[in-house]
C-alpha cells in the first residue's frame, strides 16, 4: 500500500542529552493534523498530562511524538519520548517471556500449573489446568488486583499474602474464558520459579536487553508511583521508544529476535477455538480490511490508558500511550489513526466489538427458569458466610448474611454461560486484613445448569495504603426450590 509523505516536525521543546545529538520528534503529515490537534487540545485542557503516539511501517517510524502538559508555563511541549505505565499491555510481555521459556525447552505450554506452583492442601487448581490455560485465561482463576500507594509497607503484609492465596483457587471449569489478572500473576510466579530470578531480572535478561528496551522496568512504590500487583498482569512501566522496539519485534520486522518467527506466530495465533478472539497474551482478530489484527491494551483508574494495534500483513503498528485513563482515549485514538492508514478499519473494528459485546449480554431467561432460589455460601480466606440468590423471571437479587436483599444490576449471561452483574452497598468483612467497607462489586457465576450457580464476587475496597483493592470472594450455591 502507498503511504503519505511524512515530514519532520521541529519540537517546541526538544530534550537535550549529554554527548548526544538531541532527538527530534517525528511529526505527522497533513492527513493526521486534525487528530493531532485534538490530542494537543486534550493535553492543553488538562484532561491528560501526557500523550505518546507512534505509527510504524515495517521498521520505519512514521510518526513519533509525546505531547506533554507544561504546568509551569500553562502550555504544551513536544518531545520524542516519555514514561508510561503500561497496565495490561504487561500481559503481552509476560506471554512473550513464557514463550521464550518454551523456545528454550524449559517449559511446555501443556505442562500442568501445579508442576511449578506449590499449593497448600486447601488450595486446588485442578491437575488438568495448564500453562496455556493461564495464557488464554481459561484456567477458571478469578480476576482481582491491588494498587499500592507510594511508600506504603503492604508488600509483606497479610493482605499481600491473602491476594497470593487467590492465585491458586479455581472457580470455573477448564475452558471457560474469564479475564483474570491473577492468571497472569501465576505466570509471573512460574517465570520466577523456572528462571530462579525475579520477574524483572528474567524479563530484562531475556526480552528487554535483547530488544534494547533499556528504560523498561517494573513499578516501584519507592519512586513516587503506585505499584500494581500482580506484576505479571499489569506491573510494567516503559517509554514510547521502548514500545516502538517492542512493536517492531512483534511485527517480525526486527533483526533482534528473542523469539523465532514460528514462536511469534504461535504466540499470536494459538487460540482455543476459531471463534475466540484471545490468543496467548494478545487479542487476535481476523478482519476484512486489515487481515490479522493483534491488539493489546490496558488501563488503570485515573492513571493510564495504553493501546498497541499490530497489523502484520500490512506491516503496520500503531501505539497510543496516555498518562491518564480519560474515556479510553488511547484506544479511540489508536483505532482512528489506523483508519487513516486503512480506510474502513474503524467501522469494521467497531462492528466486531459490538458483536462481541452483544454475544456477552444475553438475557437471563436464555439459561434460567422463572421463580428460582439458590442458597449457599460466600467465602473469604478463612470463613464461609450464608448467601441467597433469587430470580423472579425478570429481576435477580443477592442477600449476604442477614442483610437486606440487594438487586443485581444489569444481570446478563455471556456466550459461555457466565452470569454477570453488579451489586451495590454490600458490607463485606475480610478477617485477615480487617477490611470492612460498604462497596459495589461484580457477580460472576457459572451457569452449568440452572440448579447451581458457582463463581465469585469481586469486592472493591479503598484504604490508606492502597488506591484500590479488588478481592474475589468464592461463591457456591445450589437451587433450593423450583416452581
Amino acid at each position: 500500500m502507498r503511504f503519505p509523505l511524512f515530514i519532520l516536525f521541529l519540537s517546541l521543546n526538544i530534550i537535550s542529552c549529554k554527548k548526544e545529538t538531541p532527538k527530534i520528534p517525528i511529526g505527522p503529515s497533513v492527513e493526521f493534523e486534525s487528530i493531532r490537534n485534538e490530542i494537543i487540545d486534550l493535553v492543553s485542557s488538562g484532561n491528560t498530562p501526557s500523550f505518546g503516539i507512534a505509527v510504524i511501517h515495517k521498521d520505519s517510524i512514521l510518526w513519533q511524538e509525546v505531547i506533554n502538559k507544561d504546568t509551569t508555563h500553562e502550555s504544551v511541549s513536544i518531545t520524542h519520548d516519555g514514561v508510561f505505565e503500561l497496565a495490561s499491555v504487561t500481559k503481552s510481555i509476560t506471554a512473550t517471556m513464557i514463550m521464550k521459556l518454551v523456545q528454550d525447552g524449559k517449559i511446555s505450554l501443556d505442562d500442568p500449573i501445579e508442576k511449578y506452583v506449590k499449593l497448600s492442601s486447601e488450595e486446588k487448581l485442578g491437575k488438568d489446568k495448564t500453562i496455556k490455560d493461564l495464557l488464554q485465561m481459561q484456567a477458571g482463576i478469578p480476576h482481582g488486583g491491588i494498587s499500592i500507594k507510594p511508600g506504603s509497607n503492604l508488600l509483606n503484609s497479610e493482605l499481600y499474602q491473602r491476594m497470593h492465596q487467590l492465585y491458586n483457587i479455581s472457580v470455573f471449569p477448564k475452558g471457560v474464558h474469564e479475564y483474570s489478572n491473577f492468571s497472569y500473576g501465576l505466570l509471573g510466579q512460574i517465570i520466577e520459579t523456572v528462571t530462579q530470578k525475579s520477574y524483572h531480572d528474567a524479563l530484562k535478561d531475556e526480552i528487554w536487553n535483547p530488544l534494547d528496551m533499556s528504560a523498561t522496568t517494573i513499578l516501584k512504590n519507592t519512586e513516587g508511583r503506585s505499584v500494581f500487583l500482580p506484576t505479571g498482569a499489569a506491573g510494567v512501566v516503559s517509554t514510547l521508544e521502548d514500545m516502538i522496539r517492542y512493536a517492531i519485534f512483534h511485527l517480525g520486522s526486527s533483526h533482534k529476535k528473542p523469539l523465532t518467527s514460528e514462536n511469534l506466530r504461535r504466540l499470536h495465533l494459538d487460540k482455543s477455538d476459531k471463534e475466540s478472539i484471545f490468543a496467548l497474551g494478545w487479542g487476535s482478530i481476523s478482519t476484512n480490511v486489515a487481515g490479522l489484527w493483534l491488539l493489546t491494551n490496558g488501563s488503570f483508574p485515573e492513571s493510564s490508558n495504553t493501546h498497541i494495534t499490530l497489523l502484520p500483513s500490512k506491516d503496520i503498528a500503531v501505539i497510543c500511550l496516555v498518562n491518564k485513563d480519560y474515556n479510553s482515549t488511547a484506544d479511540q485514538m489508536a483505532l482512528r489513526i489506523t483508519d487513516i492508514l486503512l480506510p474502513g478499519f474503524l467501522e469494521e473494528a467497531m462492528n466486531i466489538m459490538s458483536d462481541y459485546e452483544n454475544s456477552n449480554n444475553r438475557p437471563l431467561d436464555s439459561r434460567l427458569k422463572a421463580a428460582m432460589h439458590w442458597n449457599g455460601f460466600i467465602s473469604d480466606s478463612k470463613n464461609e458466610y450464608s448467601l441467597n440468590l433469587k430470580y423472579d423471571g425478570q429481576e435477580m437479587s443477592f442477600q449476604y448474611q442477614n442483610h437486606s436483599w440487594s438487586p443485581i444490576i444489569n444481570p446478563r449471561i455471556d456466550s459461555q454461560g457466565i452470569l454477570k452483574g453488579y451489586v451495590e452497598n454490600i458490607t463485606l468483612i475480610e478477617p485477615i486484613s480487617g477490611l470492612k467497607k460498604s462497596t459495589s462489586g461484580g457477580i460472576n457465576l457459572y451457569v452449568n445448569d440452572h440448579r447451581s450457580l458457582n463463581g465469585y464476587y469481586l469486592g472493591s475496597f479503598k484504604g490508606d495504603d492502597f488506591t484500590f483493592l479488588d478481592l474475589p470472594f468464592a461463591i457456591s450455591t445450589q437451587q433450593e426450590n423450583e416452581n
